[in-house]
């Protein structure tokens, strides 16, 4: 079959999952796969989300991105290790400021990326990652409106603690000595 034959079978594909297959065995190069994408595109009114959605579905593309996945990841957490193995230590005025940083903008995506607020207050992504957690756990419990002293406070709780709801919380909260000298924070990387 030639590459004329090859793009026309591709492009007159019914579904997004059907072009995903004839893509892959075409054997084209991606210059003529970019063309037959455009006819099929044309041709059926679907869009480059529909390709990659059930790009992601196929098991051979799921097979392609997860290789070599955990070398990607280990190199993008040393890209963005901004603790340079000193260890945080969140006092209150800390998650104070995390809390004012931690916004969301109308589209519902944080303001301030991971990565932005890993260098922000010299830590790591997990870090942020974990307390991004633990203050989504403070809004299910009290809603948007808490506090920002008692989301504060809450944030020095442990994660298991938080996920338990507003009745855990402040049980955790009462049978702890409330400790105003700063160490009021989980310490992290």
């Amino acid at each position: 079959m030639d590459n004329d034959e090859q793009i026309e079978r591709i492009a007159a594909s019914a579904t997004p999952e059907e072009y995903i297959e004839n893509s892959l065995r075409s054997g084209l190069p991606p210059r003529l796969k970019a063309r037959a994408a455009r006819l099929w595109m044309e041709r059926t009114g679907r869009t480059s989300d529909d390709i990659v959605r059930a790009r992601n579905r196929h098991p051979y593309w799921k097979a392609q991105k997860s290789r070599n996945a955990a070398e990607r990841a280990r190199r993008r957490m040393l890209a963005n290790d901004f603790a340079s193995g000193a260890v945080r230590d969140w006092n209150p005025a800390l998650l104070a400021r995390f809390l004012e940083l931690n916004g969301r903008g109308r589209d519902g995506h944080f303001v301030h990326k991971d990565r932005e607020l890993a260098e922000t207050f010299g830590t790591t992504i997990p870090s942020i990652q974990y307390l991004r957690r633990k203050h989504a756990a403070i809004l299910r419990a009290f809603g948007a409106d808490v506090p920002r002293d008692l989301a504060t406070d809450c944030m020095a709780l442990a994660e298991t603690v938080l996920k338990r709801g507003s009745r855990a919380i402040e049980e955790a909260l009462s049978q702890r000595p409330r400790d105003h000298s700063g160490g009021a924070g989980r310490r992290e990387a």
